[in-house]
């Protein structure tokens, strides 16, 4: 799904996305594109984005675990968001999973995908933003708005991967 240069080392360059049903990275040689190392998370089902602090060792991506994808279609499927840091060797520092329940009418219960992550280098305020569409019914104040709809959700972490604030965009 994406490619993204190392920026502290500017001979390998990374893949991420899906493959053979898992989300994976895969570190390259950009000169003789030889594969360094691979990591296959079983937790995941997709990649859809990635972060670096810049002159740092470590990553930051995130995604969704699909729990059912070899019988389920992506819009029955049930999701829950995640997200990580990796060193850029290949171990994985820590893992984190954001989800809720739909309670409306659709036929899975759990529809959290992450698809945006960032790093904020402002000083005093350093962390990660991540954004989150979900479908949790808990999220909406009232009865009336509550639903079968999906949300999006911006959630402020710290570098280990702990929410410090959100806020919710409902539409």
């Amino acid at each position: 799904m994406n490619i993204f240069p190392d920026p502290v080392d500017s001979q390998v360059f990374y893949l991420t996305g899906r493959y053979q049903g898992n989300g994976m990275i895969m570190k390259f040689e950009k000169r003789a594109g030889r594969l360094k190392w691979y990591a296959k998370l079983e937790k995941m089902s997709q990649i859809r984005a990635w972060t670096q602090v810049p002159n740092d060792r470590h990553f930051y991506a995130c995604g969704d675990f699909e729990t059912a994808y070899a019988q389920d279609n992506i819009n029955t499927a049930e999701h829950t968001a995640a997200a990580f840091r990796m060193r850029n060797d290949g171990e994985m520092m820590w893992y984190a999973t954001f989800s809720g329940v739909n309670a409306g009418p659709s036929t899975a219960k759990k529809m959290d995908r992450c698809f945006g992550i960032v790093y904020d280098p402002t000083p005093g305020n350093t962390g990660l933003s991540v954004l989150i569409q979900g479908k949790m019914t808990d999220l909406r104040e009232t009865t009336f708005k509550k639903g079968d709809f999906y949300d999006t959700m911006l959630v402020s972490l710290d570098m280990n991967g702990r929410a410090k604030k959100s806020v919710t965009i409902s539409f």
